[in-house]
């Protein structure tokens, strides 16, 4: 987790409204995003697995996403142009 840093976790805090942490917080959030991060790429490599592919697609990770219980929104517009000029 070298490339999470600690004002990117704050950052993130703030977005789900937090307004300080300790120092002490740091080191469980690190390890429980590696956990649930671990959770979701194992998943993601048995559902690419039953597609039959190598690559890994969006589909394969809304897949291991729901095989974990979490609901995501889904859109075929990712990627595209949305906004008129």
């Amino acid at each position: 987790m070298e490339h999470l840093t600690k004002p990117g976790l704050s950052r993130l805090g703030r977005k789900a409204g937090i307004k300080s942490m300790s120092d002490d917080v740091y080191m469980n959030l690190y390890s429980v995003i590696e956990e649930r991060l671990s959770d979701i790429v194992s998943s993601t490599v048995v559902v690419n697995s039953q597609h039959g592919t190598v690559t890994i697609m969006p589909d394969d990770v809304y897949g291991a996403l729901t095989l974990n219980g979490k609901l995501v929104g889904k859109s075929t517009n990712l990627g595209t142009n949305t906004c008129a000029k």
